[in-house]
């Protein structure tokens, strides 16, 4: 394969993106923040692997260090209203994620 097949491969469908990303691309020229399209969530830093190499082992909170649904709730309504169109649970360790067993009615 040539060097212009690779380069012509290498950015393929970027013209595309690059469109499809206008609106936001004007709103950084024109200085502002436009609203990102993915929020990643951490709901909680606990993470039970205690991996022996990991140098944060000590610092990843208890198992009751989870993100208060009614505050989960009010952010995923609140990057809802203002157009973010996914949202991610960006987790760590095997404990990562909801603890939906301490949400309460109320």
């Amino acid at each position: 394969m040539s060097e212009e097949s690779n380069l012509n491969a290498k950015y393929e469908g970027w013209p595309l993106n690059l469109i499809a990303a206008w609106p936001k691309v004007l709103e950084i020229l024109d200085g502002k923040i436009p609203v990102p399209e993915v929020v990643e969530v951490f709901p909680t830093n606990f993470c039970n692997f205690a991996c022996p190499h990991c140098r944060f082992r000590d610092y990843h909170g208890s198992s009751e260090s989870y993100m208060d649904t009614s505050v989960l709730y009010d952010l995923l309504i609140e990057l809802s209203n203002k157009g973010v169109r996914a949202i991610e649970s960006g987790t760590s360790g095997k404990a990562g994620g909801l603890n939906m067993g301490t949400a309460q009615s109320g």
